[in-house]
C-alpha cells in the first residue's frame, strides 16, 4: 500500500490496465507501467470500485485508506495498530501522504491538505476535532521503534498551539503530571512519549485535553477520568482573576505543583467538585469548573491553592463552610498514588498574626511545608495542613512553636528523642551574628534547606535577655536538609568564635549507604583552591556531585548517600591533584557514569582555549549554569579532552534544567562558532597568501618589465593614448605614472588661477561633492542656504 502511494503522489492514476499493477501518466511524458506486488482481496476490490468513480490521486488514496481501515476494523479490531503502523511508513516514504491512515479516527474523519514547510514536499493535515459527545477522541501514532515509546502526530496549526509562546512549556507539566518523558522533534510535529503503559496513556489523554480547547468548550465524561482528577468550583465574578492575565496565572500554579489545569464541561458523577458559597442572603452566582490533573499530593496543593485565590477575590468564600460546618473539600480518593493514611487537618490563626505566619511572600508557609513534608495553605485566617497523619502532627506542631516565638519563650519536650530534630550548640555572645538583623541570617539557612530553625528558651526571641553561656539551637527538617543546616550554622559559628568548632573535630570516615558524614582535615591552600572565588568552585562540587560540601575551619565536611559522597571526593581529589601537577589532571573515567567527555582536535590547536575562555570564564559559566563540574584533563592515553562530571544527565532541549546534555550542547555550539571563525580565517590567510606570491611574480619582473607586454608597453600604450589631449580629460601627462590636476572645460588649472583646490572636510565624505557640477543658476535656487553659500563662494564650482 505504501509503494503505491508513493508511486500516485502527485500523479493520476489509470486502473484501466490489470488490477495489480498501476500506471501514471506525468504533465511532460508518459511514464512506464510500475508492477506492483501480488495484490490481495482488499485491493482487487478497492481497484474495481476505484474503475467506477474517477477522481484525482490525492481523493483516490485518501478514499482508499478510508475504506481499507474500515475493512481492518471490522474483520480484527486488534489491527488498529497495523494501520497505524503503514501510516508512519508511509508519512516516513511521502512526507505526510501516509500520515492518513494513522489510526481510525482520521479515516473517519479525512485529511485535508496543509501547507509545506522545511523537509516536506507535501504535508497532509486532519481536524482536531472530538466525538460527537465531547471529549477528545485518541491521535494518531506512529509506530516506535521502542516499546515503552509512543509517538503522536499533529498538523501545523495543532503544533503551533502545543507549542504557543512558552516555547511547549505544556509537553513539560504533562511530563511531570503523568511521571513521563516527552519530546518534541521534526518542528514540532511529533511528540515522543517514553514511560510506562498507564503514563503514555494518561500523556496521550492530557495532550487531548490541550489540544481539545482549540475548539471551546471541553467536555468530559466518567470515561475521561482515571482516578487523577480533582475539580474546583469558580465563581464566574471571579475566573478572570483565577485566570489571570493570558493565563499567567494558571500558568504559574501548574509549573509549581506539576499538574494540568484547565476548565471543562463535566458531566460525570464520579468526582465531587469542590464549591463553596457567597453567604446567607446572597444569591448564589452561576460557576465554571476547574479541572485538575496529576498526582493526588499535586492535585490537593493547587485545589488549596485556587481556592485561596477566589478566598481572597471573594473573602468567606470557602473558609465560611470551614468555620461552620468543618468542611475539609478533601472528599475520600482511592487513587492509587494516595499515600497511606492521607487526610487533612485545620487551625485557626488569629487575625492579628496572620501576616507573621505567612512570611513575606508566603516564605514561612513554604518553609513549613517543606520542614514537615504536609501541604499548607490558609483559607482566610485558618490553615489547611494535608499529608499523611505524621506530616499533619508535624506541621501543627511547627506552626505552633513558631507562632510561640511572639508571645515568650519556646520550649521543647524532650528534643533529644525526636528523630527530625538537630541540636547545634551556640555561643552565647554571638546568638546575634548567627540570628542576624531581623532574623535574616537565620531565615536565608531555613529557606535554602527547606528547615525550621528556633532557639530554645528566651536566647534568640525578640525582647529577650542577654544570652546565657552556650544557647541550644533547634532545626526540624527531614535529615539531609538538617544536616546541610548544621554545616553551615557550624561555619558561621567557627567564622566568629576560632576553634570553638574545629576543636572538637577529627576525621571522621563511613561505609554507609544511607545519609551520613565524612571529615577530612586539609591545609589553607588546598581550602582556598577548593573554595574559589564566593566559594564558586565549592557549590559546582557539590551541585555536581548531589553531595553536602563545606568547609568548617579546615576540616572538608562531606554528607550524603555514600554514593554521593563517592562522587564528591573523587571530584575533591582530581582538583587537588591538578593543583599539585601545575594546572595539569589525568582522570580515568572508564567505567563511569556520571561524565560526558568531548574531544578536543582541530582549530588549529586552539580548542582547548576555545572551550576554556579568557581566564576560564567560559568553563565557569557553562559549570555555573548548569550544575556541573566541567574539566580538561588527559586520558590513560595521554589526550587531552573536556570532561563534564554530573550526577544528573539533563535534557538536549530544556533551558531551565541544567545536566550534562545541556552543559555539552552549550560547548558544542561555542566549538561550532569557532570552527567558523577558523575556517574564515583560514579563507582568509590562503588568499593573502596568493596576493603576496603573485606581487612578488610581478615585482621579480616577470609580467612588469621592459620587455615586450610588460611596464614599458603599458606606460608606451597609456601614454599614447588621446586621454591627454582631450579637452575635460584627466590633464597632462604620460599616463598614470604622473600626478594629474583638474581642470574644466575651458579653464585653467587650479594652480595656475593662484588657489589650491578646496579638500575640506565635509567636500571628501561625499562622492557627489568630488564631482564637478556645471555652473547652472538654477541649481543655486534648490540648494539649501549653506550649501548655496559654499556654491557661490566656489564660483559655481563645489
Amino acid at each position: 500500500l505504501a509503494q503505491d502511494i508513493h508511486l500516485a503522489q502527485g500523479s493520476d492514476i489509470d486502473l484501466n490496465s490489470a488490477p495489480g499493477s498501476v500506471a501514471m501518466a506525468g504533465e511532460a511524458r508518459a511514464r512506464p507501467k510500475v508492477r506492483a506486488r501480488k495484490p490481495t482481496e482488499e485491493a482487487l476490490a478497492g481497484a474495481r470500485w476505484a474503475q467506477q468513480k474517477p477522481c484525482s490521486a490525492a481523493e483516490l488514496v485518501r478514499e482508499r485508506l478510508m475504506a481499507l481501515c474500515t475493512q481492518i476494523e471490522q474483520k480484527d479490531p486488534t489491527a488498529a495498530s497495523a494501520s497505524a503502523g503503514v501510516g508512519s511508513a508511509g508519512h516516513e516514504e511521502m512526507s505526510g501522504v501516509g500520515e492518513v491512515a494513522g489510526a481510525r479516527h482520521r479515516a473517519g474523519s479525512g485529511a485535508s491538505s496543509s501547507g509545506s514547510g522545511p523537509g516536506h514536499r507535501r504535508r497532509r493535515g486532519r481536524s482536531a476535532g472530538s466525538r460527537r459527545d465531547g471529549s477528545v477522541s485518541s491521535r494518531s501514532e506512529a509506530e516506535p521503534a521502542d516499546p515503552d515509546t509512543t509517538t503522536m502526530s499533529f498538523i501545523p496549526a495543532e503544533a503551533a498551539f502545543i507549542t504557543g509562546k512558552n516555547q511547549a512549556s505544556v509537553t513539560k507539566i504533562i511530563a511531570r503530571a503523568t511521571g513521563a518523558e516527552t519530546k518534541l522533534r521534526n518542528y514540532n510535529r511529533f511528540l515522543d512519549i517514553t514511560g510506562d503503559f498507564k503514563a503514555r496513556e494518561r500523556a496521550k489523554k492530557y495532550i487531548g485535553f490541550v489540544l481539545a480547547q482549540m475548539k471551546w468548550p471541553v467536555r468530559m465524561s466518567d470515561e475521561d477520568i482515571d482516578k487523577d482528577c480533582s475539580m474546583v468550583q469558580i465563581p464566574d465574578v471571579s475566573v478572570g482573576f483565577v485566570t489571570g492575565t493570558n493565563g499567567s496565572h494558571l500558568r504559574r500554579l501548574e509549573e509549581e505543583w506539576g499538574v494540568l489545569m484547565l476548565f471543562a464541561e463535566y458531566t460525570g458523577s464520579s468526582v465531587c467538585p469542590s464549591s463553596g458559597s457567597m453567604g446567607r442572603g446572597v444569591a448564589p452566582c452561576r460557576t465554571e469548573t476547574l479541572a485538575i490533573f496529576g498526582p493526588k499530593r499535586a492535585r490537593r496543593g493547587a485545589q488549596l491553592s485556587m481556592m485561596q485565590v477566589v478566598d481572597e477575590k471573594l473573602p468567606g468564600y470557602f473558609s465560611d463552610a470551614t468555620r461552620s460546618k468543618g468542611e475539609l473539600y478533601d472528599p475520600p480518593d482511592d487513587s492509587d498514588d494516595a499515600p497511606s493514611g492521607w487526610g487533612t487537618l485545620t487551625m485557626e490563626v488569629r487575625e492579628a498574626i496572620m501576616p507573621y505566619a505567612q512570611g513575606k511572600n508566603a516564605s514561612t508557609r513554604k518553609k513549613l511545608m517543606q520542614a514537615s513534608g504536609a501541604i499548607v495553605q490558609f483559607l482566610g485566617n485558618i490553615a489547611f495542613m494535608s499529608g499523611t497523619a505524621e506530616q499533619r502532627s508535624r506541621a501543627q506542631e511547627y506552626l505552633t512553636w513558631l507562632l510561640q516565638t511572639l508571645d515568650g519563650p519556646v520550649w521543647v519536650d524532650t528534643p533529644e528523642a525526636r528523630s527530625d530534630c538537630t541540636i547545634v550548640d551556640v555561643p552565647g555572645p554571638i546568638v546575634g551574628f548567627v540570628t542576624g538583623k531581623a532574623r535574616e541570617s537565620l531565615s536565608r539557612h531555613e529557606e535554602e534547606w527547606g528547615v525550621l530553625a528556633i532557639f530554645i528558651g528566651h536566647c534568640g526571641q525578640r525582647g529577650g535577655p542577654p544570652p546565657e553561656a552556650v544557647v541550644k539551637l533547634l532545626i526540624f527538617g527531614p535529615e539531609r536538609s538538617r544536616k546541610g543546616c548544621e554545616i553551615d550554622v557550624l561555619c558561621a559559628i567557627e567564622f566568629k568564635a576560632k576553634g570553638f568548632v574545629t576543636d572538637h573535630m577529627t576525621e571522621l570516615y563511613s561505609e554507609a549507604d544511607g545519609c551520613a558524614e565524612e571529615r577530612r582535615i586539609m591545609n589553607e591552600v588546598e581550602i582556598s583552591y577548593a573554595l574559589g572565588i564566593k566559594g564558586a568552585t565549592r557549590k559546582k562540587l557539590a551541585s555536581a556531585s548531589g553531595a553536602i560540601l563545606n568547609f568548617v575551619g579546615t576540616v572538608c565536611c562531606i554528607a550524603g548517600t555514600g554514593e554521593e559522597r563517592q562522587r564528591c571526593k573523587d571530584y575533591l581529589g582530581w582538583l587537588l591533584a591538578k593543583l599539585d601537577n601545575d594546572g595539569h589532571a589525568t582522570i580515568d573515567t572508564t567505567g563511569r557514569t556520571d561524565v560526558t567527555e568531548i574531544r578536543l582536535h582541530g582549530l588549529n590547536n586552539k580548542a582547548i582555549g576555545v572551550v576554556t575562555g579568557k581566564g576560564g570564564n567560559t568553563l565557569q559559566g557553562v559549570s555555573s549554569v548548569t550544575g556541573t563540574w566541567c574539566i580538561v584533563a588527559k586520558d590513560a592515553c595521554g589526550q587531552e579532552r573536556l570532561c563534564i562530571f554530573s550526577h544528573n544527565k539533563g535534557s538536549w532541549n530544556s533551558e531551565e534544567d541544567g545536566g550534562r546534555r545541556r552543559a555539552e550542547r552549550l560547548f558544542r555550539a561555542v566549538l561550532k562558532e569557532a570552527k567558523r571563525f577558523t575556517d574564515w580565517e583560514n579563507r582568509r590567510s590562503h588568499s593573502s597568501d596568493w596576493k603576496q606570491r603573485g606581487s612578488r611574480d610581478w615585482n621579480q619582473g616577470r609580467a612588469w618589465s621592459s620587455q615586450p607586454g610588460g611596464y614599458g608597453s603599458w606606460e608606451q600604450g597609456w601614454s599614447s593614448s588621446g586621454w591627454k589631449d582631450q579637452r575635460g580629460g584627466w590633464g597632462k601627462g604620460n599616463g598614470w605614472g604622473q600626478k594629474q590636476e583638474y581642470r574644466a572645460p575651458g579653464k585653467a588649472p587650479w594652480s595656475a588661477r593662484g588657489r589650491p583646490p578646496s579638500r575640506s572636510r565635509s567636500d571628501s565624505r561625499s562622492l557627489s561633492r568630488s564631482v564637478p557640477w556645471r555652473r547652472h543658476r538654477s541649481r543655486s535656487r534648490s540648494l539649501p542656504r549653506k550649501y548655496q553659500q559654499r556654491y557661490e563662494r566656489g564660483a559655481g564650482r563645489w
